[in-house]
Order: structure tokens, then C-alpha cells, then sequence
């Protein structure tokens, strides 16, 4: 059983990860070990779920504990880092769901 006194998580392909500020999140996708396609230090894609034909590059760095919430779900916070194409990345706060 997990506690509350353990390392932290660390974000794997096919999770699940909801953006504040966004109304649904989606799974991560990882098609293989090294940076994802034309943006170097990449490790997921992350696509909205209004927009299906956009795929964002994102990295996923987790900030907090793990803890069970009211859903009966392991989750933590997670800060999202929208890799920029020629232009600085972007950030936001989030919670990672996970088994």
C-alpha cells in the first residue's frame, strides 16, 4: 500500500492528466523512449480533448506527494511544460492520475 512518505511519482505514457484551467484532460501518449518528433527534450504529446487534430509536445515534471482522492483514485500535482516551437516554453500547474 502506498503512503504518503514515499518518493515521488514519476509521469508515464498512457496516464491521465488534467490542466488547470481545462474543463477535461487526456491520457499522455508516448510513442517511444527519446524526444517526440521535431521538438527535442520532449517526452509526451498531450491532445485536448475539444481539439482532437492538435497535438501538444509537453513534458510532465511532478511537484507533489501521491494521496487517494474522493474517487477513489491515486493522483498528485504535476507542473506541465508546454515546449515551445522557436519560442519559450509555457507552464502550468495539474493533476497526474495514476494506478
Amino acid at each position: 500500500m502506498k503512503t504518503e512518505k514515499q518518493e515521488r511519482y514519476q509521469a508515464k505514457g498512457g496516464e491521465y492528466v488534467e490542466p488547470d484551467g481545462w474543463r477535461f484532460g487526456n491520457k499522455l501518449e508516448r510513442t517511444d523512449e527519446g524526444p517526440v518528433g521535431e521538438f527535442p527534450g520532449c517526452r509526451f504529446r498531450l491532445t485536448p480533448p475539444c481539439h482532437p487534430e492538435v497535438s501538444l509536445a509537453v513534458n510532465v515534471h511532478v511537484t507533489g506527494l501521491d494521496h487517494w482522492d474522493s474517487s477513489g483514485q491515486w493522483r498528485c500535482r504535476c507542473r506541465i511544460e508546454f515546449v515551445g516551437e522557436d519560442e519559450p516554453s509555457t507552464f502550468s500547474g495539474a493533476w497526474l492520475y495514476h494506478d
